[in-house]
């Protein structure tokens, strides 16, 4: 008998009120128990991944920023459900749903916390104001020179950059994997759909700066690319808050090796 099964045979002993807890851990310490275990753990790890993937996807195809933060699996599974069963717009129309007026007003407000709009505490009013209010072409019109105006005054940025936005998501250090993924998300969203460089001369649709702030889009004042452009900003907010974080901590460091 090994000194586990000593240990396990005192306390049982010692406290037999807890029996069928001890009886638990000696059927988890089989070998054949542990495999199982750790085949139904490697499984549900698998699950999580595909799951992460299909989340990946959807934000990436139709352009959805930061919509990580907002939704839960279950909300996705039901955006990807609609999109198969009724087409792209369902799905727009249910993620709508996931933001109503509060989460939106939370939203603008929170960005007054940065410089930028310290400067621009109007801007953050009349954006909440027309939202509201459903006058959508105001909110993507207005916000979407927001986005890089914010990310052009990020640490280290070039203030005459035409690329702000890019260039400050590709600033951005992440902790995880997970957190990886999804910034690769955003940057793909970024450059493949926000910023895409588009030929004026092909009629087109979808949520892409040039097109919208160069008058060449006719249809893109919908609620949905409020959204997109109210997560845009937002996400150029969080660029600004982790580079300024990370500027910060090394600065700290400085001076303590200093010290």
């Amino acid at each position: 008998m090994g000194d586990s099964d000593n240990v396990l045979s005192n306390l049982e002993r010692m406290f037999p009120v807890f029996q069928p807890l001890f009886d638990l851990a000696r059927q988890l310490a089989k070998p054949e128990v542990r495999a199982a275990l750790a085949k139904a753990f490697k499984n549900f790890e698998q699950h999580i991944r595909e799951e992460e993937q299909v989340f990946l996807d959807f934000i990436v195809k139709h352009g959805w920023i930061g919509l990580e933060h907002y939704v839960t699996s279950e909300q996705l599974r039901l955006f990807v459900k609609a999109e198969t069963e009724s087409g792209p717009e369902a799905a727009d129309n249910l993620v709508c749903a996931c933001f109503p007026a509060e989460t939106i007003e939370g939203i603008i407000f929170g960005w007054k916390q940065i410089p930028y709009f310290q400067a621009r505490k109007q801007v953050c009013d009349d954006v909440n104001r027309a939202y509201q209010t459903g006058m959508h072409s105001l909110v993507i019109a207005t916000l979407l020179p927001c986005a890089e105006g914010i990310c052009a005054g990020v640490e280290g940025a070039d203030p005459k950059s035409v690329h702000a936005v890019q260039n400050a998501a590709k600033k951005v250090r992440f902790s995880s994997e997970i957190d990886a993924d999804f910034g690769a998300a955003m940057i793909a969203v970024i450059e493949n759909s926000y910023y895409r460089r588009t030929d004026f001369g092909v009629p087109e649709s979808g949520f892409n700066r040039h097109r919208i702030l160069h008058g060449r889009s006719a249809d893109y004042a919908t609620p949905a690319n409020s959204i997109r452009a109210i997560l845009l900003v937002q996400t150029a907010v969080g660029l600004y808050q982790s580079i300024a974080e990370e500027a910060e901590q090394i600065r700290r460091n400085g001076q303590t090796q200093k010290a």
